[in-house]
């Protein structure tokens, strides 16, 4: 880069990122070629309720599991502006 063969000749930092109109990250920046972040998995991690056991589930069936539960939701949701009473009951506890 020419503005660090400058700075190797004497040439202050500040005086070469003012001339080149260079930030500093753009000064030492270094790209890698790879993508940014870690690479997603095709899994996620679940733990049952009942046994308190991890076990690993799909991304796939995690998603479908997401879904039908919001679908659940709205469902519920149309038939409480009806007016009809419902009671969820968690029978895990």
């Amino acid at each position: 880069m020419l503005a660090k063969q400058y700075m190797s000749l004497g040439l202050m930092r500040e005086e070469v990122l003012t001339i080149t109109g260079l930030t500093r990250h753009d000064l030492y920046y270094r790209p890698t070629g790879r993508k940014a972040g870690k690479q997603a998995t095709g899994w996620t991690l679940f733990k049952d309720p009942a046994t308190q056991l991890l076990t690993r589930r799909s991304n796939e069936e995690v998603v479908t599991d997401i879904s039908s539960v919001r679908l659940l939701i709205k469902e519920i949701q149309l038939i409480r502006n009806r007016g009809v009473l419902i009671f969820v009951f968690d029978f895990h506890k």
